[in-house]
């Protein structure tokens, strides 16, 4: 068979969107009339980078006899798209733009929760909130959130006593946000410098005591005054030392 006859014009393969990179290469098969198991599936192989073929050298080294099309493409699907929970974790850990714009963010939001029900968020809330010794133990579950939240209601019951409520992910957060606020406080007086500073001596005016030998105003009495103007003149240069 020659398949260059019908070659179709494979698109890039996006890891973050498999599924989206087959709806492009199923397009580009209707267009070149490419229909076999043998075509497609050369196609998408042609298609791939060396980093992904990694992933599925026994899908490439010793295909399967039939439906090699199908068995990459669900291989690749299962391999490099987000789970409902990786997916709700990212929607959650939004917290403004990141570079897109209003439009694009909701497109991603929309993307991100396609196919879902409220479960979807409430599931990953959930989690989430518990303590990190309920959630190893649940996290993993694929039963209805009810029965998950039993679960971990048993596990509480059990071992309520050596819980520490704090240590969930909202509360790390939250510890994290009071450090980050505490760190930045010292950081601000880091710079600042300290608040007292040395008091001025009392025969040096405040232009000699800010600017030194580089001031270019000077008011009497001052022992730094220059013996060839008198002490009192102002001469334009310096801004007021008592200003900002």
């Amino acid at each position: 068979m020659d398949l260059r006859s019908n070659e179709a014009k494979m698109p890039k393969f996006l890891p973050d969107h498999p599924a989206m990179f087959f709806v492009m290469a199923e397009a580009q098969f209707t267009l070149r009339n490419v229909s076999s198991d043998e075509a497609k599936y050369a196609h998408v192989v042609s298609a791939l980078p060396p980093e992904v073929i990694i992933r599925v050298a026994d899908l490439v080294t010793t295909p399967p006899a039939t439906d090699k099309y199908e068995a990459i493409k669900q291989r690749l699907k299962k391999s490099f798209e987000k789970t409902p929970a990786e997916r709700a974790t990212k929607l959650l850990e939004m917290a403004d733009l990141g570079g897109r714009s209003p439009l694009a963010l909701l497109d991603e939001m929309r993307h991100l929760s396609r196919g879902e029900g409220l479960d979807f968020l409430l599931r990953a809330i959930f989690l989430r909130t518990l303590p990190e010794e309920i959630r190893r133990v649940v996290r993993d579950s694929t039963r209805p959130l009810e029965e998950l939240a039993a679960a971990a209601e048993d596990h509480f019951t059990k071992a309520g006593a050596a819980i520490d409520p704090r240590r969930s992910v909202c509360a790390a957060g939250r510890d994290a946000d009071d450090a980050d606020s505490v760190a930045a406080f010292r950081r601000h007086q880091d710079r600042s410098g300290p608040k007292s500073s040395k008091p001025r001596e009392k025969d040096i005016c405040r232009f000699h005591a800010k600017f030194g030998a580089g001031a270019r105003n000077c008011i009497a009495p001052c022992r730094m005054a220059p013996q060839s103007n008198p002490a009192a003149q102002h001469r334009p240069g310096n801004a007021d030392a008592g200003g900002k």
